[in-house]
């Protein structure tokens, strides 16, 4: 890799969140000649039984990897909401001291949170057990389908977006499979010394 290439940027898409939600920020980064990628997490968009841990290895092994060990470019990783959690642990041993370590020369060399969930994990815990054994009041639980919803994503989600966008990424929003909010949350790297 050569040393003045920019990083490439991955977009982890929140709770309810799809890579659309993100057009705008995409646009301006790619304005600024930097690489994009986002994709829909796993647990977006389905009420199948796929947890936290199954989100952190798809960022893993199809966001992250790819661009790092095939394309050749560092990554700054920026996460929003609920991907705090399974970005910032995907990023276990992609650090550039971890990587220089086994000879690799790309490395994710930042994280960026915004509004994010920002749990330690590895300690057995899930997301609601880090709200305080209860969920946000705007996130309703449909236990048959094995889904999180949020009938009315606009003012808790959107209010400081100007309308006419708040209302157009409301019809983008996904419900999320319940079994990521109650699996176990993955170690972080955000706090680790790798990261600092």
């Amino acid at each position: 890799m050569a040393p003045y290439q920019k990083p490439v940027f991955v977009i982890v898409p929140g709770g309810a969140q799809t890579p659309s939600h993100y057009a705008y920020l995409q646009l301006l980064l790619l304005s600024q000649g930097y690489g994009v990628l986002s994709a829909l997490l796993p647990t977006i968009g389905t009420g199948a039984k796929v947890t936290i841990e199954d989100d952190t290895e798809y960022i893993r092994s199809r966001m992250l990897l790819p661009i790092l060990n095939i394309e050749k470019h560092n990554i700054i990783i920026i996460s929003h909401s609920y991907s705090g959690i399974p970005a910032s642990a995907a990023a276990q041993g992609l650090s550039k001291a971890d990587r220089a370590a086994d000879g690799k020369e790309t490395s994710v060399i930042g994280q960026i949170f915004i509004a994010a969930i920002l749990a330690r994990g590895g300690d057995g815990k899930d997301i609601v057990a880090t709200f305080g054994g209860q969920l946000p009041p705007h996130i309703q639980v449909d236990e048959n389908e094995n889904l999180i919803k949020c009938e009315d994503p606009k003012p808790p989600l959107f209010h400081d977006v100007p309308s006419v966008l708040a209302d157009t990424a409301v019809l983008s929003c996904m419900n999320q499979s319940l079994t990521a909010f109650r699996s176990p949350c993955p170690e972080a790297t955000w706090h680790t010394e790798a990261f600092k």
